[in-house]
Order: C-alpha cells, then structure tokens, then sequence
C-alpha cells in the first residue's frame, strides 16, 4: 500500500509536468512585433578569456538595431585577458562598457555583486542577464522583444547545450530536458521557482519590486532561480520562451568532478527556496526512492518500477520533442539510476560546507 501511495504521488507529479508544459505553450506571443523594447545586456565574468570573444560577438551581431541594445560587462576580479579578448570581439560596437570589479563586499556573493553593478550602470528598462559562456542566435534580441511586447515583465530562456559522446553527457542531456521541463512546467503553473542564469530577461520594475538582490546576496548561486520567485510573488508577468531563435548554446560540464561543483552551487540554493517547493521536490524524490526499492519488499515493486520507467520515457520524448532534441535508450537507462543517485548523493551536499562559484 505504501508502494502504491508512492507511484501515486509520482504519477502526480507526471500529471504536473505534462499539464504545465501544455499551460505555458499557450502563453507564447505572436511573432509580428516590431522592435520596441530597448535592451541592457548585463554579463557577470570570472576569468573567461577563452568563452568571452564568443558570447560578445554572438551580441554585436544581432539583427536587432544597434542603437536599441547595449552590453555591460562586468569582470569580476578577472586575473586573465577576458576584458582584453571581450574588447576586440567588440569591435567598433557603439553601446559596449567594461566595468572592472576589483573586490566584493562581505557576505555579498561575488556573482550577484558584479550583476548588480552592472545594472546599476543599465541605460534601459529591460535587462537581459547572461552567462558569459554563451551564445545567441542572431534572433535573439528580436525574438525576446516578441515576449515583452506582448506584455511579459520577465522571460525564462532555454540553455541549450552541447554535447559529447560520454557517459556524464549521456546522463545530462536527460537531466537537462527534465529540469527545463520542470521550469516550463512551473511558469505555466504561474508558480515560477527556477530559472537558468545563463539567459533569462526581465524589466527593471520587476526586479525593483521583487527588492533586487539584497535579500538574496549571501548565496551564491539563486541570482536566477531566488529571484524568479521572488518577482512572481510580487505580481510580474513570468513567461517561459519556446521558441529556438531565443535560446542560447552553453557547454555542459565535461568531467565529473565540474559537474559535481556546478551542482553543488546549482542546488545550495534550494534551501532558500519557497517552503511548498522545498516540500515538493522532497515528495518527489522520495517518492521515486520508493519506487526504485519497492522490488525489495514485493514482487509487485517490479511492475511499480515498470510503470515508473514507462511513466519517465514517455515524459522524455515529450520534453524532447518540445525542445528539439533526441534522446535514444542508452541515455535513458544511464539517467534513470544516476538521477536517483544524483539526488541521494550531489544534491544533499549542495547544504554542506563551503561553496565556491569557481
């Protein structure tokens, strides 16, 4: 019975996922608008020479007209030649400012300081914050302006990744699909609770009432997730964009130990995360513990666990679908245990001991 309740509460949040992903695909805009809204680029960079050149030339070549947008980088006590290498993808570029951060105050993680500077400095109302290891499609610009223009204050964007033929790989791309799937979910819901920092916009009045990043500014990861609660909360307007020529390409981790550090930071903001999400997320893993060791008590757990799987690729090829992947069976049956291991083991440590962004 207990086993039951537990592919219950599983099937729940299936029914969650599939529903929500429905609710915010009836949220996208048209795609007539015309140029409207006007653009503050705001980059956060720790030592990226050699990602850097990449992400400012994917920005000075956008279709959208220059006068309307500009990029504010923000080198966080950079050691290397990332403003050097950053200047020279620029180019001649007219709207391109560096500001150089030396040192962050106490208790003010170094990442949420160098944003905030940076958007301090913005010329414009929308700011479009960016990690700086990733790249835009030239439509990018445009196909945001879409969003806001149809009346959004703050659009999530999809980190699309690139991929290589190993196992951590394997592991990720199912992993990824599921956490933006996750987020999708939520922002149909209306209940946003996690972003990707690496691309996602939102209008200075949102931020100002959702009270920036002072409230926040002791973590150092949630610059994206802490703060899209915080604006939906405050009433802004949260869409999620699904329409490729907004997204951006980043790379994944590519060993296990990177992985195991991003993921740690990723996931030591979950404990300021709101308390029925923490709760959620808490049923949820439990409940596909239970599942998974179901088989130990009865025989019956095997066909729980059957069910489960089933359950899991049938959400996959959805998620894939929706954004414009594949994933085959031998990644499936790579993230079906290292999902629940990943949350037995990566996850809980993200609330241990020291965290560092790099």
């Amino acid at each position: 019975m207990i086993f039951l309740g537990a592919l219950s509460l599983y099937g729940y949040f299936v029914f969650y996922l599939w529903r929500g992903l429905h609710l915010a695909q009836r949220h996208q805009p048209d795609l007539e608008a015309v140029p409207s809204t006007h653009f503050s680029i705001v980059i956060a960079a720790h030592n990226e020479e050699d990602q850097i050149p990449n992400t400012i030339a994917s920005l000075v070549n956008q279709s959208y007209p220059t006068d309307q947008y500009e990029i504010i980088l923000s080198a966080d006590r950079c050691t290397d030649q990332t403003v050097e290498r950053a200047r020279q993808a620029a180019g001649k570029f007219p709207n391109f400012t560096v500001l150089n951060i030396k040192e962050h105050p106490e208790h003010f993680a170094p990442k949420k300081f160098a944003l905030e500077q940076a958007i301090k400095q913005a010329r414009f109302s929308t700011i479009v914050a960016m990690d700086a290891d990733c790249q835009a499609s030239q439509d990018y610009l445009t196909t945001l302006n879409h969003y806001f223009t149809a009346g959004a204050q703050v659009v999530l964007n999809i980190p699309k990744v690139r991929l290589q033929r190993s196992i951590l790989h394997r592991y990720l791309l199912p992993e990824r699909l599921l956490t933006w799937g996750i987020a999708t979910a939520a922002t149909g819901w209306q209940k946003p609770f996690l972003a990707f920092g690496g691309s996602w916009a939102y209008t200075l009045e949102a931020l100002k009432q959702a009270g920036g990043f002072r409230e926040i500014a002791h973590s150092l990861s949630g610059d994206d997730d802490l703060l899209i609660a915080r604006m939906a909360r405050t009433g802004a307007t949260v869409r999620v964009c699904l329409n490729p020529r907004g997204w951006v390409l980043t790379d994944l981790p590519t060993t296990w130990r990177a992985f195991v550090r991003q993921r740690r930071r990723h996931h030591s903001a979950g404990k300021m995360y709101p308390f029925r999400v923490q709760v959620g997320y808490a049923l949820f893993h439990l409940s596909n513990l239970m599942i998974w060791i179901s088989p130990l008590f009865a025989s019956t757990g095997f066909l729980l666990l059957g069910i489960k799987f089933l359950a899991d690729y049938w959400m996959l090829t959805i998620l894939a679908r929706l954004f414009r992947e594949t994933v085959n069976i031998l990644s499936f049956l790579i993230f079906e245990p290292g999902y629940l291991l990943h949350h037995l083991l990566v996850a809980p440590s993200g609330f241990l001991g020291k965290i560092r962004w790099k």
